[in-house]
């Protein structure tokens, strides 16, 4: 099981984030007392691990144990969701939408077409997409794709990976 669990204890006054991980997350954040709301603490977290927004974050307390109860649920719904096959058709029909809502730019030269994908794997949710040339994919378009993937399937929790392949 390709799984991670994080737990922090919030800096005093700060926050000093840093690294990437790419794999299923949970942040649970131990924490004595909070100065700022929550909903802006998540939001500082989330601008640190820029590459880590797909992480389902819970602030617990270690003192207390509030919302202790709520890290072992969301570590089985995130493998849940890890584990998620998605049909082709329903798949090629949401990346079809999301080209039409956002169409791909010129880059290197060309424009990204994509043809059709497929899903190759789980754990983490893997998707090849069948294109005219990989190179005119362009990192924040990958982005965009992942996010819309994310948002039509309920892959919370979990990284996407997609690789983009020339058609034969």
């Amino acid at each position: 099981m390709n799984l991670l669990s994080i737990l922090l204890q919030a800096p005093a006054g700060g926050s000093q984030w840093s690294g990437i991980l790419m794999m299923v997350v949970i942040v649970a954040i131990f924490y004595f007392f909070m100065i700022r709301p929550q909903q802006k603490k998540q939001k500082e977290i989330y601008e640190q691990f820029k590459y880590l927004d797909y992480a389902r974050i819970v602030f617990t307390s270690a003192k207390t144990g509030q919302r202790v109860d709520q890290i072992f649920p969301l570590i089985q719904e995130s493998y849940e969701n890890s584990r998620k096959r998605v049909q082709t058709s329903v798949l090629n029909d949401v990346l079809v939408d999301a080209q039409l809502m956002n169409p791909t730019t010129t880059f290197n030269g060309g424009r990204l077409k994509i043809f059709y994908a497929n899903q190759v794997a789980v754990c983490p949710p893997t998707f090849v997409l069948f294109s005219n040339d990989p190179q005119y994919l362009h990192f924040s378009y990958k982005r965009y794709l992942e996010n819309r993937l994310r948002e039509a399937f309920g892959f919370e929790g979990t990284p996407i990976h997609i690789i983009c392949r020339k058609r034969d």
